[in-house]
């Protein structure tokens, strides 16, 4: 069989099979993929991820959510009374006579601003924390918007009801309050999932913490139980005096 020509190469072109992609190398006849950065594949290696507290990205346990939401509750009482001793001071409140309304109340709006201020810190802290609580349990950052909304419209109907009809107020607050307990008491997801592996293991000192705060949130719980029928008769009380006050004489 003859040898081809040039020719016969250039009007039959044989076809080429494209190179092997090289270990190490980027493939460029591999299909594209897109990067998507809060989603994770899982190389099956078993890793953890270690928890960034200033970051919406991540995974965060319960105990760890909870350890953090007791030191976020002791640092800002004390930022408050910190500040209410540097700003208005304790003979605003004990020796009224030695100041003027005046200074007493440019002191006061001088502490609700530094207040305030800390309020907005210490929110976007609360959500990064919530958000990542989010994630453990595979479901998106939105979803702490959601609730967040749904507890400020609870608090709203509550301090309504509360001086109305009382027990709608308790039964709103409730269900409110459930349904926050849901990123305190449901698991998060076991392994890997879209969001990350799961966060390092959590130490013995946060487990203390946590464990100590949610003992004292249940003795505040019992308290609340067995102050309930005062506090009702209180309300009632309260609410019948506002009605009878509203009626035409």
């Amino acid at each position: 069989m003859p040898e081809p020509t040039l020719i016969d190469s250039e009007l039959n072109p044989q076809p080429v099979a494209p190179p092997a992609p090289v270990a190490g190398e980027n493939n460029r006849y591999a299909a594209p993929r897109a990067r998507v950065a809060d989603v994770y594949n899982d190389n099956g290696d078993g890793a953890t991820q270690p928890v960034k507290l200033f970051s919406a990205k991540g995974r965060m346990g319960r105990l760890r959510l909870i350890c953090w939401l007791a030191v976020y509750s002791l640092v800002v009482g004390l930022l408050m009374l910190i500040v209410m001793v540097g700003t208005v001071g304790f003979t605003a409140f004990s020796h009224p006579s030695q100041q003027t309304m005046q200074e007493i109340a440019g002191k006061m709006a001088a502490f609700g601003l530094i207040m305030f201020i800390v309020w907005i810190i210490s929110i976007v802290f609360m959500i990064l924390l919530m958000i990542k609580r989010s994630h453990d349990m595979n479901w998106s950052g939105w979803s702490v918007l959601a609730v967040f909304g749904i507890q400020f419209i609870g608090m709203i109907l509550v301090a309504i009801m509360l001086f109305r009809i009382p027990i709608i107020g308790v039964v709103i607050w409730v269900v409110t309050a459930l349904i926050g307990l849901i990123w305190f008491v449901k698991p998060g997801t076991p392994g890997p999932n879209r969001f990350g592996p799961p966060p390092t293991p959590t130490p013995l000192g946060v487990k203390i913490v946590a464990w100590i705060f949610v003992a004292l949130y249940l003795l505040s719980f019992i308290n609340l139980f067995v102050q309930f029928p005062t506090l009702m008769t209180t309300f009632s009380a309260i609410s019948h005096r506002a009605n009878s006050q509203s009626m035409p004489r």
